[in-house]
Formats: C-alpha cells, structure tokens, sequence
C-alpha cells in the first residue's frame, strides 16, 4: 500500500472523505487471500509533502476508526524520503508507540537509489516501489478504481 500525501488536493475532499477512503482501501486490501495471511506493507512517500500540510486530525481520525476494527495485519511500515523536520521529532514519537508498531516501523533517507536499496532489505523489490522513488513500478490510480468499479 503506497501513500503520497503530496498528491492530495485537500480542496476537493473533506476528513470524512478521506477516512471513507481508507476503510475502502483497507476492505480492497482484505479481499487478497495473501494479504489475509502475510499482512500488508505500508510505505509513505512524504517527500513533496510541508510539515504544515500534515493535517494530524485526519491521522487521527483514520487511526481511531480502523484500530481493532479489521482483521487487517500491519507487516511493516516504511516511510521513505521523510521531512527534516519528522526525523528530529520522530525518536520521540517512537517513544509512544507500542512495541510490536516501533519495530515495524521503519524510516528511509538519502538518494533513490539509497532508499530503493534499504528496502530490498525488507524484501520490497524494484518494481513493487513507485517510479517516484526511484523503483520501477508505474502505477495508475485510475485504472485500478476502474477495475475495482468492475469487480463490484
């Protein structure tokens, strides 16, 4: 699961919108009998993204409506390119988290081809990363709400 949040035009989409469109992505993800088993891996690419557009309300509301609602299994999480600005914060917020969520949890910096590299730690290849960030994968958002228009 890839997020840009600097792709998001927040005039077009209210917080409900939004967290609508999680628990939709979510319940898209648990139709994927893999996913049920393995988990899914998170990765968000925060790199064209101000820390002042970081709007916490929504993190907020997307984390207290999925918490214990959905049999969903967060393998890890992995944000790639992130602000100045989190990597200072970020010891402190890691402070916060649970121990099972600090471990998954996993910050990546440097050049593409650096952070393309730190992934394939986590067995995340080439072309399961975003053009983007260096990988090779090309994806299209439209046509995969167009197939999922299909399957429903």
């Amino acid at each position: 699961m890839l997020a840009d949040p600097g792709k998001l035009d927040r005039t077009k989409y209210t917080r409900e919108m939004l967290v609508r469109f999680v628990w939709y992505i979510f319940h898209a993800l648990l139709e994927d009998e893999e996913v049920q088993k393995k988990g899914v891996i998170g990765i968000i690419y925060p790199r064209t993204t101000k820390f002042s557009e970081v709007e916490k309300k929504i993190m907020y509301m997307c984390t207290v409506s999925v918490k214990g609602c959905l049999p969903l299994r967060l393998s890890g999480f992995h944000v790639c390119h992130c602000p100045t600005m989190f990597r200072v914060i970020f010891p402190f917020v890691k402070m916060l988290m649970g121990p099972r969520l600090r471990k998954r949890l996993k910050l990546h910096y440097g050049s593409d081809k650096a952070v393309v590299k730190a992934l394939k730690n986590f067995d995340i290849n080439p072309e399961q990363i975003s053009a983007d960030m260096g990988g090779t994968w090309e994806y299209d958002h439209l046509k995969w709400i167009e197939e999922r228009r299909n399957l429903e």
